[in-house]
Order: structure tokens, then sequence, then C-alpha cells
């Protein structure tokens, strides 16, 4: 796993400290299901998840004015015809 990344045993979270880019695997993989929970730790927060390097599911604060017009108000990850629903910051 990348330096700047960690998993927390009791929590069974895969952690960054904040300072590394991506966490990604050195093996290839086929067709795959991923089922991803998110904490957004800080307000106007701006992540995402790559797909295999590319397109990138965007995970917003939806109450971050810089991506407002993108259309972080209505929620994380529109992907297909599937969409993640975004808590405010700080909560599950």
């Amino acid at each position: 796993m990348a330096k700047h990344w960690r998993v927390d045993q009791d929590k069974g979270e895969i952690v960054s400290d904040g300072r590394g880019v991506y966490l990604t695997t050195a093996k290839d993989y086929g067709d795959f299901e991923l089922y991803v929970d998110w904490l957004m730790v800080s307000h106007n927060g701006d992540s995402g998840i790559y797909l295999r390097s590319y397109p990138q599911v965007q995970i917003w604060d939806p109450d971050n004015p810089g991506v407002a017009s993108a259309g972080a108000p209505k929620g994380s990850g529109a992907f297909g015809t599937t969409t993640m629903t975004t808590p405010a910051s700080g909560r599950w």
C-alpha cells in the first residue's frame, strides 16, 4: 500500500493521511462491483474515485460553493443511472 495510506483495523477503513495522491492496485482486475461508503471529513471537500483511471466519480460536500455549478448540491457521483447521495460534511 502506498506510504500515505493505512488500514485502520479497528474501524475496517482505508485511511489517507492527506499528503499523498492516489491509492491504486498493482494488479489488473476484470469485471467488479465496487461498494463505497465515505465520510467527508472537511467542509467544502472535493474528492473522487477513478474507475480504471477514467472516468472520475465525484464525491463532493453538497454545500461547497466552489463546485455548485458542477452539480454538487444534487449529490455526488452521478455515473450512468446510479446516483450517490452525499451527507453533509462530518456525517456518514
